[in-house]
């Protein structure tokens, strides 16, 4: 039985264009680093009636010192 596609015959593509040189570093999408952004690392995080800060010091709203 004959095969209904010749794949003998089947064209193929050419390629149109050259390969991309060099690359694209997408500068418009680069992060502005600027004064102050990262000022909230800094400051405890309120969970309930607690502050918990950075350095692991556990306070109350009035700022005293609570036993872990």
């Amino acid at each position: 039985m004959k095969s209904r596609f010749n794949q003998s015959r089947v064209p193929m593509a050419r390629p149109i264009g050259s390969p991309m040189s060099g690359t694209y570093a997408c500068p418009e999408l680069r992060t502005v680093t600027r004064a102050g952004s990262t000022a909230a690392i800094a400051l405890p995080s309120r969970m309930n009636n607690r502050l918990h800060h950075p350095d692991g010091r556990v306070t109350d709203l009035q700022g005293q010192l609570l036993k872990a």
